[in-house]
């Protein structure tokens, strides 16, 4: 035994996981300590020349061989060392290589020990060793790697040989090799299973040729090329995600090119159904929109005719009817809009200060109203302590939604007997609570293997049920997603022939006092005098609706055209409020629909077809834009009330429109009430000191 340093040398039989095979001799190096900051000089190294093993010393972090004992002379093919510590191995790794490197000399700054096979090619001669590898301290204190390698006996050699086939011939994925023309040398059983007999070039293999032409280019220059793309199999075109790069034949010592693919047309496929179904979302938005749009109006003016003096009693119930229907339209159009923004995660959730009993007692009473014709009983439980008297935080809207639509449907599907709706609170801590809403009725119950499916998106119990009580199927689906995006969960209990129970549990919050006090004293009315009031609209019926609305409780209309015309009013003259249309703009052309062959992939959404649509619009100044340079030219809040006109608005919003420098923020359709309150408010604000 010599001892240098920290190596001790020794000649011991390195032992396989096959405890009765000896392999080769070898040096028994001990890992490098951390802590140990020797330098070894060449003169300390010279003692690595009486080894029969070929040892060398690489400098790591310089790229170059430091030193080499006489054995590793003849291995690199050296005729001195002078001769090999010349050489250029810097400009000879190749990307693998030297990530591989990188990963060596962490390791042995940690004091690892590692046991690998390479291939080196000294003047371009694959030679492949195994090698031993270690840690060393050289000049300057630079980490450098101590390598000794013997090479195999024939039998070890064959062993190692077959298990690197083997690996590769049972590795799931189909492995190609190319020479350096692009041509297909070799490849694994699983490429020719996915890929067919026919040998195809490196380019030849990519559906889309100039990709394959831009991934041979990166691979020839030097660079790994990992890219996702179609190509041609056996069984037609799939998607891969392929990994590419030069390297050297380790028999040959040919540059050669290999390849990875791995298929993952199922999640391209799952990506084109995602974006499908995003689209579909946006579309039934769009829809719903553009159906809401005429039906604004409609309901608007159906408010001005129920208004106009000297209806007869019959003409009278004629709007009521006409009501009644725009307002199921309304509803429908609703639903569409609110399944599509569940869909997609863009439903968003209020929370505002609001009074339960009020709520609840509205819901009661709408129910009362629809069950009259049917002569059911609609009753009503709620906690007798004052409980729900109290101001709530939460979202009024959306609660009162799923209550009205679970009433509904419990009166659409009771014939006779009776609607019983009961709250009962469930937890309350000091700043929450958690209340459960049921609805019972004594109607025709769902058969218990329909029951699971009623939660679903256009279900209903079955055919029958569709065609006799109408509707789409979606109320209860979007229920469902309310309730959950609120925090809660839903359910039900039914008995055919018996009745249904739906019920779901919420949590809501309790405002701090100054927020009651605050909702109490904003929701006092006050008295209005005649305005002079701005009405930005780009649509003509809308235009007309609100001036009608406006001029019937006293007030004067100036209408303008889109927001740079409104900038253009406020400046010339004096106005009292500026109603501001939120979503102004100008069509080109409302859709371009075009159906175009899938000629790369088999879509499900639709037969070997993909559906998209176009819309243009000419560039106007919206609401917002206006309301910005309205107040940018010294029209603050108290000089000048503007208020937005919205028809997608959300309560949650309007933080966001009064930082812009709106007062207030209307939903469409415009009732008249808010409308007095919105110039109410504007009279107030008109009133106080700028």
């Amino acid at each position: 035994v010599h001892v240098l340093g920290q190596h001790a040398i020794t000649h011991h039989h390195q032992q396989t996981n096959k405890p009765t095979k000896q392999y080769f001799t070898t040096i028994h190096m001990e890992p490098l300590d951390p802590k140990n900051d020797h330098t070894y000089t060449l003169d300390e190294l010279q003692v690595f020349n009486l080894l029969q093993h070929p040892v060398w010393i690489f400098d790591g972090e310089r790229k170059c061989m430091f030193w080499a004992n006489t054995s590793a002379l003849k291995v690199w093919r050296a005729a001195s060392l002078q001769e090999l510590l010349a050489r250029d191995f810097a400009s000879d790794l190749s990307p693998d290589r030297e990530y591989r490197l990188k990963e060596l000399m962490i390791q042995y700054t940690k004091g690892e020990v590692t046991n690998d096979q390479w291939t080196f090619y000294p003047n371009g001669v694959a030679t492949t060793l195994q090698v031993a590898g270690s840690g060393i301290r050289i000049d300057g204190g630079r980490l450098a790697i101590l390598s000794e390698a013997e090479l195999p006996d024939k039998q070890t050699y064959d062993d190692l040989a077959v298990r690197g086939i083997e690996l590769v011939r049972r590795l799931p994925l189909p492995v190609f090799q190319f020479n350096i023309q692009g041509n297909v040398i070799d490849r694994n059983p699983e490429a020719m299973n996915v890929f067919g007999e026919l040998k195809r070039d490196f380019v030849d293999m990519f559906v889309d040729e100039e990709l394959g032409k831009k991934g041979y280019q990166s691979v020839t220059s030097g660079a790994t090329y990992d890219t996702e793309a179609e190509h041609h199999t056996a069984t037609g075109t799939r998607w891969f995600s392929i990994s590419a790069r030069s390297t050297k034949d380790p028999v040959t010592s040919d540059q050669i090119i290999l390849l990875v693919a791995r298929d993952i047309t199922d999640v391209v496929q799952a990506r084109l159904d995602k974006a499908a179904a995003n689209f579909k979302s946006e579309f039934m938005a769009i829809l719903a929109h553009d159906i809401r749009t005429p039906l604004h109006q409609i309901v608007g003016y159906l408010d001005l005719l129920e208004l106009t003096i000297g209806l007869t009693c019959e003409q009278l119930e004629q709007v009521k009817m006409v009501q009644v229907s725009a307002a199921s339209l309304m509803a429908l159009a609703n639903d569409l809009l609110d399944f599509s923004k569940l869909e997609s995660g863009k439903l968003q959730i209020e929370n505002s200060c609001c009074c339960l009993q009020k709520l609840l007692d509205g819901c009661v009473a709408a129910a009362q109203s629809e069950s009259k014709e049917k002569d059911l009983k609609v009753v009503a439980n709620f906690p007798s302590n004052g409980e729900l008297s109290s101001q709530t935080i939460g979202d009024p809207f959306r609660l009162r939604q799923i209550l009205l639509n679970i009433l509904s449907n419990s009166i659409k599907f009771t014939a006779s007997g009776s609607v019983t709706f009961t709250v009962t609170l469930v937890t309350r801590t000091s700043d929450s609570f958690r209340l459960r809403f049921e609805v019972a009725d004594t109607g025709i119950g769902i058969e218990k293997d329909q029951q699971q499916h009623l939660f679903g998106k256009y279900s209903q119990a079955n055919s029958s049920v569709a065609k006799h009580y109408g509707g789409t199927g979606l109320g209860l689906a979007i229920c469902k997603g309310l309730v959950e995006t609120m925090g809660g969960s839903i359910g039900l209990r039914s008995e055919f022939g018996k009745g249904t129970t739906v019920f779901f549990e919420i949590p809501l919050q309790i405002p701090p006092e100054s927020l009651e006090k605050s909702k109490i004293e904003t929701d006092t009315p006050v008295e209005h005098q005649p305005l002079k009031v701005l009405v930005a609209e780009d649509n003509k019926i809308n235009q007309k609706l609100v001036r009608a609305m406006l001029q019937r409780i006293g007030h004067s209309v100036t209408i303008a055209e889109n927001g740079q015309i409104a900038v253009d009013y406020v400046e010339r003259e004096s106005f009292d409020l500026v109603l501001m249309d939120v979503q102004m703009r100008t069509f080109v052309s409302v859709a371009l629909i075009k159906l175009c062959e899938g000629k790369k992939l088999k879509i499900r959404i639709a037969p070997a077809a993909f559906l998209t649509c176009f819309f243009f619009f000419a560039a106007v100044m919206d609401g917002i834009a206006a309301t910005k340079m309205i107040r940018s030219k010294g029209f603050c809040k108290a000089k000048l009330a503007v208020v937005g006109l919205t028809a997608s608005f959300q309560h949650s919003e309007l933080d966001t429109y009064l930082d812009i420098g709106m007062n207030d923020c209307l939903g469409k359709p415009v009732k008249l009430i808010n409308l007095k309150r919105a110039i109410a408010a504007a009279e107030v604000a008109s009133a106080s000191p700028p």
